[in-house]
């Protein structure tokens, strides 16, 4: 008995580090949000950290996304907010939404869930 106990704590020990597992708009803001305050202050390890997979990698080049990263600063980002967020449509089993920059024109960020964690897969040209 004692070994269920151990493994049930274990679980639960687990599960806040696990990320989110519906499709959560609250959840999509906080981590647009992140991406957003880590590319004001230029962090580049917290940037890669939120980034979708496939961007990742196309970022890093042969080399690592937090080097290849600082090429995209060249300018000042403003303190942006993440605003509305709305589903739109994406790969099965991989579901998106799009979330308002407020304090920008044009360009939404698009976010997808990868199992149970949300990263940015398209920052809406707001690095280019």
């Amino acid at each position: 008995m004692k070994a269920w106990q151990l493994l049930a704590a274990i679980l639960l020990a687990l599960l806040p580090g696990c990320g989110y597992v519906d499709d959560n708009p609250r959840a999509v803001r906080i981590v647009a949000q992140a991406y957003l305050d880590a590319l004001r202050k230029h962090d580049a390890a917290a940037v890669c950290r939120v980034l979708a997979p496939e961007v990742e990698a196309a970022i890093a080049v042969g080399r690592t996304c937090e080097t290849n990263l600082p090429v995209h600063w060249l300018r000042t980002y403003p303190a942006l907010r993440a605003g509305a967020v709305r589903e739109v449509s994406g790969p099965s089993g991989n579901p998106r939404f799009d979330v308002t920059v407020v304090g920008r024109r044009g360009g939404n960020l698009t976010l997808g869930r990868y199992g149970s964690v949300w990263h940015v897969v398209d920052s809406g040209g707001l690095t280019r």
